[in-house]
């Protein structure tokens, strides 16, 4: 498969007032260099003041042209499969099938009692909202009709988080990609991504995504300084930080990327912390060229 690049978008505001014009410009921005798609996450909970994934990317949608809309990943294990699919499908349509749906049990434990849902029933309870998704995208089986229906057929494309076997066996039964996320390292992926072509062969299409945490320059200090005090804040942990960024100038940049294509990865997306416009423009000048023709 040919290598695909994305970028995640600024979606993590703090205490501060959005800036809506900024991420327009970033979405543009990414736009129109050529990137491949673009991202969000979701976080329920926290005070790290993250905007909500679906209705950022539908703002998004209103003013991208070409780039593909992710979301790395909904909090499956809590949603209503029935106001997902509606919004899920209204999304597709609005955008002109540029959908990607990432979705996962998430990391954090509390989601689950704060949305009425027991921690030890939220794979059952995901399993549950995965099928009943599924069904209401592509048929009335249930006696329940949901249109319009995305714009994509069957559905748009369903990727999966997640790094246990059990995440990983979900994503091979019921999905047609992966991503790995920014909270995990490279050695990591490594690992799932093996498994995962196990246990996908002969399935068809499956994509593996890896999100990076980056910071490419020839100012290394001062900007893995900045990369890992950000990521530091935004998980609360300095040794996951120093574990899960990427901070070089472009020919470390190209060194760790190229670990992440060489154990199979379809897709990466690249998470840029601080000074994204110079940081977009720089990536696709300096080293996204040389990463897609490895």
């Amino acid at each position: 498969m040919t290598l695909r690049v994305g970028v995640a978008l600024p979606q993590v505001v703090g205490d501060e007032q959005v800036d809506p014009g900024y991420l327009r410009r970033t979405a543009e921005l990414a736009d129109s260099l050529g990137f491949d798609s673009v991202w969000v996450q979701e976080e329920v909970l926290g005070s790290t003041g993250t905007l909500d994934a679906l209705t950022t990317l539908t703002y998004v949608a209103s003013f991208t042209q070409r780039v593909d809309l992710g979301v790395a990943v909904l909090l499956g294990g809590v949603l209503d499969p029935v106001a997902l699919a509606k919004a899920t499908a209204t999304l597709d349509q609005l955008s002109g099938g540029r959908l990607i749906l990432g979705i996962g049990l998430g990391a954090n434990r509390e989601d689950y009692p704060a949305h009425g849902v027991p921690v030890n029933a939220r794979a059952a309870r995901f399993e549950w909202v995965l099928r009943s998704l599924l069904s209401l995208w592509t048929d009335d089986a249930s006696g329940a009709v949901v249109r319009p229906l995305p714009r994509q057929h069957p559905h748009p494309p369903l990727w999966f988080g997640g790094s246990s076997q059990p995440a990983l066996e979900r994503a091979a039964r019921f999905g047609t990609g992966f991503i790995g996320g920014g909270a995990s390292t490279i050695d990591d992926f490594v690992t799932a991504a093996a498994s995962l072509r196990l246990m996908t062969a002969g399935q068809g299409p499956f994509r593996l995504a890896k999100r990076v945490y980056l910071a490419c320059t020839d100012h290394v200090a001062d900007a893995e300084s900045r990369l890992l005090r950000w990521v530091a804040e935004y998980y609360g942990d300095h040794e996951l930080a120093r574990r899960v960024s990427v901070a070089g100038d472009t020919t470390r940049c190209i060194e760790q990327l190229s670990r992440i294509i060489d154990a199979g990865a379809t897709d990466i997306i690249l998470n840029f912390v601080f000074d994204e416009h110079s940081a977009l423009r720089g990536a696709m000048q300096d080293f996204v060229p040389v990463l897609k023709t490895r």
